[in-house]
């Protein structure tokens, strides 16, 4: 059985694929700020993108809208705003691997953003360090790094991406057809949910 796999979209509804909806948070002033529309049955993607000393009547507003729970997408360092925030909202079901001492019970969200030449090697570090589970964030590689292959392009099988000569360097890239092999991969090394922004994701080919 697959894992669950959440898009992260701003305002799309997309029928049959599970969604998780960006947008929401506080503004400087210490208000809440939401999507135009709230898609009913997404997750609430919160960042730390302005993080005040917000009111509890904000809080309280975005707590009302967490029908289906939340995802922290927090890029800051670690301040008391965030502390408080992670105790006062319900429903947490994952956060950056960098947070999840604030939020134990929740799924640590990791990722693979620099390729690497095994993608199981990653899986098993992974595992061990989160053997109760953990979040996969999935973000496309398309990097150069420094080498030489013997064809101009082809398939690296233990990195699970495709690579080609540019510019005399290599080039590693992930296509529709990679980013399915990792992700059938990932459940038998405790991986519970994978998240991806779908904008992205639609460039793939």
């Amino acid at each position: 059985m697959q894992i669950p796999i959440y898009l992260a979209v701003k305002n799309e509804e997309i029928v049959k694929h599970r969604t998780a909806q960006l947008g929401f948070g506080f503004y400087p002033n210490g208000s809440v700020r939401l999507p135009a529309k709230i898609l009913p049955n997404s997750i609430a993607v919160i960042d730390d993108l302005y993080l005040p000393n917000f009111t509890q009547s904000a809080v309280e507003m975005l707590k009302s809208k967490l029908i289906r729970g939340c995802i922290l997408d927090f890029e800051r360092k670690i301040t008391p705003q965030h502390q408080r925030l992670v105790k006062i909202l319900p429903k947490i079901i994952a956060l950056p691997e960098a947070y999840h001492e604030l939020a134990p019970k929740a799924l640590p969200i990791v990722t693979c953003s620099e390729p690497c030449n095994s993608w199981l090697q990653f899986l098993s570090q992974t595992q061990k360090k989160f053997p109760n589970g953990w979040m996969l964030e999935i973000v496309p590689w398309k990097r150069k790094v420094s080498g030489s292959a013997p064809k101009n392009e082809g398939f690296l099988k233990n990195a699970i991406c495709r690579y080609k000569q540019q510019d005399g360097e290599l080039m590693y890239f992930d296509t529709k057809q990679t980013i399915e092999q990792k992700l059938t991969l990932v459940q038998s090394y405790s991986c519970r949910a994978a998240l991806g922004l779908l904008e992205e994701l639609r460039k793939l080919q």
